[in-house]
């Protein structure tokens, strides 16, 4: 799928586009009028159907293959219940990871860190400053694992 070039333009930066703009144009030396090459050097690339800055940009969502939402729940349930600084008493599916378990937000980013590394997936910061109980990572994963292609 390539995408339309007003919405690369906006994506990119002007350099960015300037020296892609002089990649595609034919090369000439400063003494002679001619081109040294007859086709443009993007042309020369193995790419048939868009250019390599949309294949660059397309969005690719792996994520750890069989997850269920059951096997979800007790990954994260576990890598809390690892964490040093949560009792494992306080731990349930709604515990608040800051007013409840007692976290700071270092703590918190760690939690979600190590969910990443188990998952084989990328929370964003915006979405990971949402996720207040185990159960909205939970939630989370999951709506990720819907999204994500299936892992070759």
């Amino acid at each position: 799928m390539a995408f339309p070039a007003r919405s690369i333009s906006r994506l990119i930066s002007p350099s960015v586009l300037r020296a892609a703009h002089l990649l595609a144009r034919p090369l000439t030396t400063a003494t002679a009028r001619f081109p040294i090459t007859s086709r443009p050097l993007l042309q020369l690339l193995p790419f048939q159907s868009c250019s390599p800055i949309a294949l660059q940009l397309q969005p690719k969502r792996f994520i750890k293959p069989g997850l269920t939402r059951d096997s979800v729940k007790d990954t994260v349930l576990a890598v809390c219940s690892e964490f040093d600084k949560i009792p494992a008493d306080k731990l349930t599916l709604d515990s608040k990871f800051i007013t409840d378990l007692g976290l700071d937000s270092l703590d918190h980013i760690e939690i979600i860190m190590q969910l990443e590394d188990e998952f084989w997936l990328e929370i964003p910061d915006v979405e990971a400053e949402k996720m207040h109980t185990p159960r909205d990572i939970i939630e989370h994963v999951c709506s990720m694992a819907a999204k994500a292609e299936p892992f070759e």
